[in-house]
């Protein structure tokens, strides 16, 4: 499998078709709806761009990397050649009535086009029915990523969970400290040199050993004092649950 066509002109199509790209496959073509992003795309890897069905041209793998709730509708359309889709929550059901090669290669990072990523540390999970194409899967994609793991569907789903928690929970906290600094005409950067020193003590992957705060101390006094400085309902519940989880499970 050497010519992949990329649908999708995002965050991960963009990363994805350029880390192919470098490492020897052709980009067939983008396929996209939006023809403004995907010709910014296709200029960067010199290839063909479409968003019309009938104009895709011959490919052997085609990597689509859309929103989870627009997949379904994509994958009707791609019912001859193999295809894998790239979320880490759609599973394999999305490719029920096919009988096309399916799968799923999951790249467990977040993706902006505009920031760099050292993609052969992304850790690739590959998900497929068929022995023989996820074998062939992970043969393509360790050659842009020194991290490509063939795992079961129900494992994604709680290794894509992990990531919920790690990534889009932690950014949401940091922009929670952040409106709380705003509030009192204080800067976030305030809080990197914190950020950085606990990011610096996750390395040595014992990280349930790191706590620190009331909640590890039980110091009750504080966390009553936190919660009546609380003037968002929501926040407070949210405050509340997480220290209740670690006093609870220290």
């Amino acid at each position: 499998m050497k010519k992949i066509l990329i649908i999708g002109s995002g965050n991960v199509a963009h990363h994805l078709s350029i880390a192919l790209k470098n490492s020897g496959f052709e980009i067939s073509q983008i396929f996209s709806r939006n023809l403004i992003t995907s010709k910014k795309l296709a200029s960067k890897i010199r290839c063909d761009f479409t968003n019309e069905i009938e104009k895709v041209q011959d490919y052997d793998l085609a990597v689509l990397c859309v929103k989870d709730d627009e997949i379904q509708n994509v994958v009707n359309q791609f019912d001859k050649r193999p295809i894998v889709h790239t979320s880490g929550s759609s599973g394999l059901s999305v490719f029920k009535n096919q009988k096309n090669l399916n799968g799923i290669v999951y790249p467990l990072q977040t993706f902006n086009k505009n920031t760099k990523i050292n993609i052969n540390e992304v850790p690739f999970f590959i998900v497929s029915d068929d022995i023989v194409f996820k074998k062939e899967l992970k043969r393509i994609f360790l050659k842009i990523s020194g991290k490509a793991e063939i795992i079961a569907e129900d494992r994604l789903k709680r290794i894509h969970l992990a990531a919920v928690f790690a990534c889009n929970f932690s950014t949401e906290m940091y922009s929670i400290a952040q409106e709380i600094l705003m509030a009192e005409n204080s800067d976030f950067e305030n809080l990197k040199p914190l950020i950085y020193q606990n990011f610096k003590k996750i390395e040595n992957n014992k990280i349930k050993t790191l706590r620190t705060g009331p909640a590890k101390r039980k110091d009750f006094t504080i966390i009553n004092k936190h919660l009546e400085t609380i003037r968002d309902p929501r926040l407070k519940k949210i405050y509340q649950a997480i220290s209740d989880y670690i006093t609870q499970n220290d």
